[in-house]
Protein backbone atom coordinates (compact mmCIF):
# COMPACT_ATOMS: atom_id res chain seq x y z
CA UNK A 1 0.00 0.00 0.00
CA UNK A 2 2.74 2.11 0.53
CA UNK A 3 3.87 1.89 -2.48
CA UNK A 4 0.78 2.94 -4.15
CA UNK A 5 0.53 6.24 -1.82
CA UNK A 6 4.16 7.05 -2.60
CA UNK A 7 3.50 6.76 -6.11
CA UNK A 8 0.44 8.92 -6.23
CA UNK A 9 2.08 11.77 -4.23
CA UNK A 10 5.20 11.72 -6.67
CA UNK A 11 2.64 12.57 -9.47
CA UNK A 12 0.47 14.88 -7.38
CA UNK A 13 -2.62 12.82 -7.21
CA UNK A 14 -4.48 12.78 -4.01
CA UNK A 15 -6.94 9.75 -2.43
CA UNK A 16 -9.61 9.27 -0.03
CA UNK A 17 -11.13 6.53 1.64
CA UNK A 18 -14.86 6.85 1.45
CA UNK A 19 -18.42 5.17 1.87
CA UNK A 20 -20.27 6.74 -0.69
CA UNK A 21 -19.15 4.44 -3.84
CA UNK A 22 -21.04 2.19 -5.02
CA UNK A 23 -18.98 -1.54 -4.41
CA UNK A 24 -19.65 -2.76 -8.09
CA UNK A 25 -17.45 0.43 -8.77
CA UNK A 26 -15.05 0.20 -5.31
CA UNK A 27 -12.84 3.10 -7.28
CA UNK A 28 -13.10 6.57 -8.38
CA UNK A 29 -10.67 8.94 -10.56
CA UNK A 30 -11.31 12.70 -11.46
CA UNK A 31 -8.52 13.92 -13.90
CA UNK A 32 -9.65 17.26 -13.43
CA UNK A 33 -9.01 17.32 -9.72
CA UNK A 34 -6.58 15.08 -10.08
CA UNK A 35 -8.26 12.70 -6.65
CA UNK A 36 -9.01 9.50 -6.27
CA UNK A 37 -11.60 8.09 -4.56
CA UNK A 38 -11.41 4.52 -2.86
CA UNK A 39 -14.29 2.15 -1.40
CA UNK A 40 -13.74 2.00 2.56
CA UNK A 41 -13.82 -1.37 4.00
CA UNK A 42 -12.74 -3.63 1.20
CA UNK A 43 -10.05 -6.63 1.80
CA UNK A 44 -6.39 -5.81 1.86
CA UNK A 45 -6.37 -7.27 -2.01
CA UNK A 46 -9.55 -5.49 -3.47
CA UNK A 47 -8.25 -2.46 -1.95
CA UNK A 48 -4.87 -1.80 -3.68
CA UNK A 49 -6.02 -3.33 -6.63
CA UNK A 50 -8.61 -0.79 -6.76
CA UNK A 51 -6.42 1.87 -6.13
CA UNK A 52 -3.44 0.76 -8.27
CA UNK A 53 -6.26 0.64 -10.83
CA UNK A 54 -7.34 4.31 -10.29
CA UNK A 55 -3.55 5.30 -10.31
CA UNK A 56 -3.58 3.99 -14.02
CA UNK A 57 -6.63 6.23 -14.91
CA UNK A 58 -4.19 9.14 -13.72
CA UNK A 59 -1.62 8.32 -15.22
CA UNK A 60 -2.95 8.01 -18.54
CA UNK A 61 -5.06 10.88 -17.78
CA UNK A 62 -8.39 9.23 -18.31
CA UNK A 63 -11.83 11.20 -18.78
CA UNK A 64 -14.69 9.97 -18.44
CA UNK A 65 -16.47 9.56 -22.30
CA UNK A 66 -20.07 9.75 -23.84
CA UNK A 67 -18.92 6.55 -26.21
CA UNK A 68 -19.08 3.28 -24.19
CA UNK A 69 -16.40 1.68 -26.35
CA UNK A 70 -13.87 4.46 -25.20
CA UNK A 71 -14.76 4.04 -21.87
CA UNK A 72 -14.16 0.15 -21.84
CA UNK A 73 -10.83 0.74 -23.54
CA UNK A 74 -9.71 3.24 -20.50
CA UNK A 75 -10.66 0.58 -18.13
CA UNK A 76 -8.57 -2.12 -19.79
CA UNK A 77 -6.00 0.02 -20.06
CA UNK A 78 -6.01 0.72 -16.38
CA UNK A 79 -6.16 -3.04 -15.10
CA UNK A 80 -2.93 -3.83 -17.68
CA UNK A 81 -1.63 -0.39 -16.00
CA UNK A 82 -2.33 -1.66 -12.35
CA UNK A 83 -1.49 -5.18 -13.48
CA UNK A 84 2.25 -4.48 -14.50
CA UNK A 85 2.33 -1.93 -11.13
CA UNK A 86 1.53 -4.45 -8.58
CA UNK A 87 2.90 -8.04 -10.25
CA UNK A 88 6.65 -8.99 -10.72
CA UNK A 89 7.89 -10.86 -13.71
CA UNK A 90 9.66 -13.17 -11.48
CA UNK A 91 7.07 -13.71 -8.83
CA UNK A 92 4.39 -14.29 -12.33
CA UNK A 93 6.74 -16.55 -13.78
CA UNK A 94 7.17 -19.19 -10.38
CA UNK A 95 3.34 -18.94 -9.82
CA UNK A 96 2.53 -19.77 -13.96
CA UNK A 97 4.91 -22.48 -13.53
CA UNK A 98 3.22 -23.61 -10.37
CA UNK A 99 -0.29 -23.42 -11.38
CA UNK A 100 -0.09 -23.13 -15.05
CA UNK A 101 -3.19 -21.63 -16.59
CA UNK A 102 -4.78 -21.32 -13.19
CA UNK A 103 -5.28 -17.48 -13.31
CA UNK A 104 -7.22 -17.85 -10.39
CA UNK A 105 -4.48 -19.91 -8.00
CA UNK A 106 -1.50 -17.39 -9.61
CA UNK A 107 -3.70 -14.43 -8.37
CA UNK A 108 -3.86 -15.85 -5.11
CA UNK A 109 0.09 -16.49 -4.77
CA UNK A 110 0.57 -13.13 -6.32
CA UNK A 111 -1.74 -11.39 -3.97
CA UNK A 112 -3.91 -9.54 -6.71
CA UNK A 113 -7.04 -9.91 -8.05
CA UNK A 114 -7.39 -12.10 -10.78
CA UNK A 115 -8.82 -9.75 -13.31
CA UNK A 116 -5.19 -8.17 -13.12
CA UNK A 117 -3.44 -11.47 -14.07
CA UNK A 118 -6.23 -11.73 -17.14
CA UNK A 119 -4.67 -7.92 -17.94
CA UNK A 120 -1.40 -9.13 -17.18
CA UNK A 121 -1.35 -12.04 -19.19
CA UNK A 122 -3.24 -10.00 -22.11
CA UNK A 123 0.04 -7.74 -22.25
CA UNK A 124 2.40 -10.69 -23.09
CA UNK A 125 3.21 -12.56 -26.63
CA UNK A 126 4.53 -15.67 -26.37
CA UNK A 127 6.25 -17.13 -29.64
CA UNK A 128 6.84 -20.79 -29.11
CA UNK A 129 8.33 -21.40 -25.83
CA UNK A 130 9.37 -17.91 -25.18
CA UNK A 131 6.98 -15.15 -23.90
CA UNK A 132 7.61 -11.45 -24.18
CA UNK A 133 6.54 -8.70 -22.30
CA UNK A 134 6.16 -5.39 -24.31
CA UNK A 135 7.32 -6.63 -27.35
CA UNK A 136 7.23 -4.16 -30.49
CA UNK A 137 8.29 -4.04 -33.80
CA UNK A 138 11.92 -5.08 -34.35
CA UNK A 139 14.98 -7.08 -33.64
CA UNK A 140 15.65 -6.77 -29.51
CA UNK A 141 12.36 -4.42 -28.88
CA UNK A 142 11.00 -5.84 -25.71
CA UNK A 143 11.07 -5.11 -22.09
CA UNK A 144 11.32 -8.68 -20.71
CA UNK A 145 11.73 -12.19 -22.41
CA UNK A 146 11.70 -15.77 -20.73
CA UNK A 147 11.08 -19.18 -22.01
CA UNK A 148 8.29 -20.97 -20.69
CA UNK A 149 7.90 -24.56 -20.70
Amino acid sequence: MQRLVTFADSIAVTWEFTFDLDPNRPGNYSDEARHIKILDGMTYIKTICSFAHELGHAVLRHVESIFPHVNERQERAADEWAAHFLIDVEEYKLAEAKYGSRTDWIAQELGVLERLVIAFEGTLDRLGDVVYQGSRMGLGQYVAKFEVA
